[in-house]
Formats: structure tokens, C-alpha cells, sequence
């Protein structure tokens, strides 16, 4: 493993992390007793744009967000029916069950980490999902996990099932299809790195057989990319169906997929960000690439560069480490999170690789993590 270089802008960035708190953000407990709030949606309502939520346990109905707010679940594990974010909203949410939907609509960028959920629904808008389980293994039913009307969407090490068609017995035995892991509809741009996608397998309870679904549904005019995944469909099945394009590297398809082009994926991979422990974090792509990994505080609204969308402000983030990848197509490195760095924080990260002394500059997708 290639040692990367260290500069001023890594201790700006240490800096940064330990006075984090000077940011000015008001923190809220939302908790059964001893709380600020009993009920969450009274506590959104109730806060201002930038604030934190730690919520504590209990079962909630539908959250409507039209505000910044950053939601961090403390233990025991809180439950929600639904999440609805809209209004231009820009959400950070931490470590929830979601009952139902989680629907992102025009926002221009939301972060997920360690979310569950059955459904999933993103029009128009950015957001990131890291560490997240979508769809639950051959359930029945018909809410779908789709990103439409030209979104823009980061998975990262998440789990993504497909649900089963069923029939309903009625005099007419109406068959009610089921759903793909992933729909990508509507000029919409998906990028999925480490994650499993799984179609669901068919359902022969009923009247009618209601057939498998594949692991990825793109419609003509979306794009999917792909990095060190795995793609899955029951047997008879494509694993990908529809005409989106779609680029991958390192990533497994059952059935065998011959569509798409294989290309290279930079991927970067973070785990940890515990107080006062350590972060690690980890950029791949081919083997002795020049390489760079660069992080800000907060998340960003992504902006057009000539290596694609920077998902990180180019005026207020720092260079981590710049070197070669190993052998291996690695470069790691190890961030320390002092105590007074504030929970539900989110940290934004990217690598860039130069793949060639000609070639353009490539820009992974971001991971987004939230100091815990």
C-alpha cells in the first residue's frame, strides 16, 4: 500500500472537525420522556434550517420536511411510517426504520446512512444513500424503489431487493406486479458502488403466476453506473432489463448480463467516524493510477466540473491525500474524530483518478458519513 501525502489542508481539516460545534446548529432531543420534544414531526416543525434532531426510540407516523435538518436515531432504534422531503430541502438522516417510503422530491441534495426502508421514491433532486437496506427480501406487494425525472442518486454498501407480484383472489384472480430492486426512470443517473441488488423470485400463490423481477430496471435515456457490485435475478430473469446505458467495472450479474460497457469505476469507501475514534477510508480503481481524495464538512449541493458532478464545494474542502495506488488499486488512510466533534455531522468525500497522460481526469461518487 502507497503511503499518500499529508498537508497543511489534512490538519485544517482535524481543526475543523474538533470546533465543529461553533457551527452554530441547536441540537434537540426528541425522546418518550426527558426530552425537548415528545413527537418528531412537532419537532421539525418547531426547529429551525440547520438543526439537529437526535431522536430516542418510539413509533411515529409520516415526517413531512420542507427545511435543513439533520436526524440522527439514538438507541433504542426509532420507527417511522414515512419520510416525505420536498420544498428544496436538504436532509441528513442517520440510523432509522422507515416503515413504508422514504420520497425525495426537488432537493437539491439529502444524505442517508444506515437507513431501512421498503420503498423508495427520488424526483428531481441529488441525494446519497450509505450503508442503506431498500426493499425487503421476496415480500409481496407494489411499492417500488425508483429514481426519476433526471435525479441524480449515490448508493454506496447498500442492500436493494426486489418485491414479488401477487394476485389478488377476486372473482377475476387481478394480478398485481411486482417490483425490480432498482426502477431508473425519466433521464435520471444512478451510481452504485459496493451494493447488492437482488430481484425478487416469482410467486406462485394463487390463481395466476406472478413471474421474478430483475435487479435493475432502466428505462431508455437513464444511465447506471456500476462499481464492485452484484446483480441478481431469479432464474428465467435478466438481471438488467430495459435500454438505459450502463458502464461498470468489478461487478457480478446473475444471469449473465452482455449489455452495457465495461469502463473503469473509481470508488471510494469509508467506514467508522465514531467520537474520538478513527474514520478509515479507502479509494480504488486500477492498479498505479495518480490519485487524490478530497473532503468537506457538511454536505454539498454537487456542482459541474470538467470530471463530471463534484459532490463536495470547491471552495470549502480540503485535500486528504494525494499518491499512487497500490498494487492492489488502493490508497488508504485514517482520519481521527476529536470528542468534541458534534453526532450527525456529515462528512463528504470524493477521489479522483488520472487514468492516462491524455485521458480526462474521473471523479468517483461520493460516500457521505456522519460522525456517530
Amino acid at each position: 500500500m502507497r503511503t499518500p501525502s499529508w498537508g497543511l489542508s489534512f490538519a485544517l481539516f482535524a481543526a475543523a472537525l474538533a470546533n465543529a460545534q461553533l457551527l452554530g446548529q441547536q441540537v434537540w432531543l426528541v425522546a418518550p420522556s426527558g426530552g425537548h420534544f415528545t413527537h418528531r414531526q412537532n419537532a421539525i416543525d418547531s426547529t429551525a434550517s440547520g438543526d439537529t434532531l437526535i431522536v430516542r426510540g418510539g413509533s411515529h407516523g409520516s415526517l413531512w420536511i420542507d427545511h435543513d435538518v439533520t436526524i440522527v436515531g439514538d438507541q433504542p432504534r426509532p420507527l417511522v411510517q414515512n419520510i416525505n422531503i420536498y420544498a428544496g430541502a436538504k436532509v441528513s438522516a442517520q440510523d432509522l426504520s422507515v416503515n413504508n417510503r422514504i420520497t425525495v422530491q426537488q432537493s437539491s441534495l439529502s444524505s442517508f446512512e444506515g437507513i431501512t426502508a421498503v420503498g423508495l421514491e427520488v424526483r428531481s433532486s441529488h441525494a446519497v444513500f450509505t450503508g442503506c437496506t431498500l426493499g425487503i427480501a421476496a415480500i409481496l406487494g407494489t411499492i417500488q424503489r425508483i429514481v426519476t425525472d433526471n435525479s441524480h442518486v449515490v448508493l454506496d454498501r447498500c442492500e436493494l431487493h426486489g418485491n414479488c407480484g401477487f394476485v389478488q383472489l377476486t372473482p377475476n384472480c387481478q394480478a398485481l406486479p411486482g417490483g425490480a430492486a432498482l426502477a431508473v426512470a425519466n433521464g435520471a443517473l444512478v451510481e452504485i458502488a459496493n451494493s447488492t441488488l437482488a430481484g425478487a423470485p416469482a410467486n406462485l400463490f394463487g390463481c395466476l403466476n406472478s413471474p421474478g423481477t430483475s435487479g435493475i430496471e432502466a428505462d431508455t435515456g437513464t444511465s447506471v453506473r456500476l462499481g464492485q457490485c452484484t446483480i441478481t435475478a431469479p432464474a428465467g430473469v435478466p438481471a438488467v432489463t430495459g435500454n438505459g446505458v450502463l458502464a461498470y467495472e468489478g461487478t457480478t450479474f446473475s444471469p449473465l448480463y452482455a449489455g452495457g460497457t465495461q469502463t473503469t469505476v473509481p470508488i471510494v469507501s469509508g467506514s467508522g467516524a465514531p467520537v474520538g475514534g478513527t474514520m478509515n477510508f479507502e479509494l480504488r480503481s486500477a492498479p498505479l493510477l495518480p490519485a487524490a481524495l478530497v473532503a468537506s464538512l457538511g454536505q454539498r449541493s454537487p456542482v459541474q466540473v470538467p470530471q463530471g458532478l463534484a459532490w463536495i464545494d470547491r471552495n470549502a474542502s480540503v485535500l486528504l491525500g494525494i499518491g499512487f495506488l497500490d498494487a492492489g488499486g488502493a490508497l488508504s488512510l485514517s482520519i481521527s474524530i476529536p470528542l468534541s466533534a458534534p453526532r450527525g455531522l456529515p462528512l463528504s468525500f470524493q477521489g479522483v483518478v488520472a487514468p492516462g497522460l491524455t485521458a480526462p481526469l474521473l471523479a468517483s461518487s461520493p460516500t457521505i458519513l456522519h460522525v456517530r
